[in-house]
């Protein structure tokens, strides 16, 4: 996983990602380019250009001051080139304001009193300056607030408006509607839209030395618009084929942004989040009847969730926006049927409030992942099932998360969650390949002589043998598979109810592939006696007492006690090497997938390839070898040479086994995993 930049804190946490259902990420940095540019401006419905040189002085003042990003290059170089540290949005501010006029020389004729900080609750930024320059044409002299943030949430506030030409007005319904009409339609555009306001203070906030904050909240009214700022950040061009990676994969993506819910949406069409015609609104999902309700049932007065069912009977009306200040006014079964939504965009959302919404989703046995990288993402990043946090984001987020993304791409996370499919996946086949020859074939030998008669085919030490080496090497090769054609087109795994052992995978290894493997072993088995010994497979049932006779009588002839004994040492070696051959000629490339043909997944070369398993089949043979044909070895597992002919007669079998095991995937691909095939078979 670190080769596709995905850190992982945690190894269990591979498990979980495996199982997400729902991603929360954030827009910008994470969907978008996080390279923004103010491109579009408006002073009194006008654009900047044919405003007054009044209006454009004010406009530039206000974006040089309430502007926390610095230059790092000198002036030399052109502005769209020139380093600057701070965050996105203030770069992009500072170098409109920059292209307006010099922002050092605005800087040097004013003196900072006090600032407040841009926060995700607040989302605005406040500086209150005083004017060393008696001669401004609009600040001479005086003390002023400075205030950069959401238009809508400044609206509240303002009581004026500069015109284009320089004038102000008041900004009664006919100025809002206009300006609203002009938020809503950058906003549709997928622009992020930033208000510039001010307002002159009549107090000497140089004189205060106890609470600032206080007084400049109490005095952030009655103040005058100076115009809107759009700024365009572009989606990433990998976003958009990630999100639908992640819809084929049964994934739904959440956006929860602070940025404007319109602006959200718009976005979201654009990386393809939403994808129907029509996005409702909270009244919209109230007002309509069709939102099947999540299952839960009563337990100690609380209510216990089942997987949230995400289908909708209109599917034109998959798509839901909320706004932040919408969701302390959602009641337990509004979150029931927005938990239904297959496409969701929460926009204006604040750190409590983007922590509702994974909390949210977790009550309703959602498995959650969130994407973050500031500090008020933590509580979101620590709540959430995966907490992701991006390698450019602050220590906290970091600290708090469980993955981290190196660089600081999205598409990275599917990455992520693609390997945590695939670990389960292999670990499953790791155990479809061990059980049938490990435990099935192990215990059937047993039991026939117990319940037949016969001598012991295969004796302990060498289950043992069986177990802990022959089998290994091949169970280690199939951890290195790649993943199935259909991995990313599955639906997540249900904690609760896919286990990694199911009574699915019992009937298949046990009364499918064990079956097989436990006729064609004792085949081979009575094969030795009869092609060896001379004695057929009816006479060596039911003997009970008379194998521990001297001699040991038989309807065909009479055989020592000693011979016995060799005879069925090198019958029970056969009968070890047919597994062994077996399990490395069909089990082990069979188990290699549970839909795709070897043909499609192939082994030895092409994208699929999986050399080690050739290798780790050898390995098995050679340590079989040694334990058949080494005399030490012979006396301390009760082993005997065979000739060779018996480790060549089980590879057509076991090519028989992989042969059928093929039909039962083409049939699996043909019906379906609801189909009887796919309910008796992993």
């Amino acid at each position: 996983m670190a080769k596709q930049f995905v850190l992982v804190k945690n190894l269990t946490t591979v498990e979980t990602l495996g199982s997400v259902s729902v991603i929360c990420t954030d827009k910008t940095g994470t969907l978008t380019q996080n390279k923004m540019t103010l491109r579009d401006t408006s002073i009194g419905g006008s654009s900047i250009k044919n405003a007054s040189a009044k209006s454009r002085s004010i406009m530039h003042q206000i974006a040089a001051q309430c502007c926390s990003a610095e230059f790092l290059d000198d002036a030399s170089i052109a502005i769209d080139e020139r380093a600057i540290s701070g965050d996105a949005t203030d770069k992009a501010v500072l170098r409109f304001a920059q292209g307006l006029g010099s922002v050092a020389t605005v800087r040097n004729s004013f003196t900072k009193l006090y600032e407040i900080p841009f926060n995700s609750r607040n989302k605005w930024m406040m500086t209150i300056q005083r004017s060393n320059n008696k001669r401004n044409d609009v600040f001479d002299g005086s003390t002023t607030m400075f205030v950069k943030g959401a238009p809508d949430l400044l609206y509240p506030k303002i009581a004026s408006i500069i015109n284009a030409d320089g004038s102000i007005s008041a900004f009664d319904e006919s100025a809002r509607a206009q300006v609203n009409a002009q938020q809503i339609k950058w906003a549709n555009e997928g622009k992020r839209v930033l208000a510039f306001v001010y307002k002159p203070l009549k107090i000497d906030f140089s004189a205060l030395d106890s609470d600032l904050e206080k007084t400049a909240i109490m005095h952030m009214d009655e103040l005058i618009l100076a115009g809107l700022g759009a700024i365009v950040d572009p989606p990433r061009p990998e976003t958009k084929a990630t999100v639908e990676k992640c819809k084929s994969a049964h994934i739904r993506v959440a956006m929860v942004t602070g940025d404007f819910a319109l602006t959200a949406v718009s976005i979201a069409r654009e990386v393809a989040i939403v994808t129907a015609e029509h996005v409702d609104t909270v009244a919209d999902m109230r007002a309509r009847k069709d939102i099947r309700s999540v299952s839960f049932t009563a337990k100690n007065g609380k209510r216990v969730y089942t997987r949230t069912p995400i289908q909708l009977i209109e599917e034109d009306h998959r798509a839901i926006v909320i706004s932040g200040n919408e969701i302390s006014f959602l009641t337990t079964e509004d979150w029931d049927k927005i938990c239904c939504y297959q496409e969701l965009v929460f926009g204006r959302t604040s750190a409590e409030q983007k922590l509702k919404i994974v909390d949210e989703f977790k009550l309703r046995e959602e498995i959650v992942a969130v994407t973050g990288d500031g500090v008020n993402d933590s509580p979101a990043l620590k709540a959430a099932s995966v907490g992701v946090a991006m390698g450019g984001g602050s220590e906290v987020a970091m600290e708090s998360s469980s993955i981290v993304l190196i660089d600081n791409n999205f598409s990275s996370l599917i990455a992520g969650i693609e390997s945590g499919r695939l670990c389960f996946d292999n670990v499953k086949k790791c155990i479809m390949y061990l059980i049938p020859s490990g435990s099935w074939s192990e215990l059937w030998p047993v039991l026939f002589s117990i319940f037949l008669g016969i001598p012991l085919p295969l004796n302990t030490a060498m289950c043992l043998v069986i177990c802990c080496i022959t089998d290994v090497f091949p169970s280690i090769a199939l951890t290195f598979e790649s993943p199935e054609s259909t991995l990313m087109t599955r639906p997540p795994r249900n904690p609760k109810k896919d286990r990694l052992v199911n009574a699915q995978m019992f009937c298949h290894v046990y009364f499918f592939i064990g079956l097989m493997q436990v006729i064609f072993a004792h085949g081979m088995f009575f094969l030795y006696f009869y092609l060896e010994a001379g004695i057929p497979m009816n006479e060596l049932l039911l003997q009970y007492g008379n194998l521990g006779s001297d001699p040991v009588v038989f309807a065909s002839r009479n055989v020592t006690a000693s011979d016995m004994t060799t005879y069925t040492n090198a019958a029970g070696s056969a009968y070890f090497v047919a597994l062994v051959m077996l399990q490395v000629c069909g089990n082990v490339y069979a188990a290699r997938t549970r839909f795709n043909s070897v043909l499609q997944q192939n082994p030895f070369w092409g994208p699929t390839r999986n050399l080690y398993i050739p290798i780790a089949s050898v390995a098995s043979v050679v340590c079989a070898v040694l334990f058949v044909y080494v005399p030490f070895l012979n006396g301390v597992f009760n082993t005997a040479p065979i000739p060779a002919k018996y480790f060549f007669i089980p590879i057509p079998l076991g090519f028989a086994i992989l042969c059928m095991d093929e039909l039962r995937k083409l049939g699996l691909r043909t019906f379906g995993p609801d189909s009887i095939i796919g309910k008796i078979s992993w």
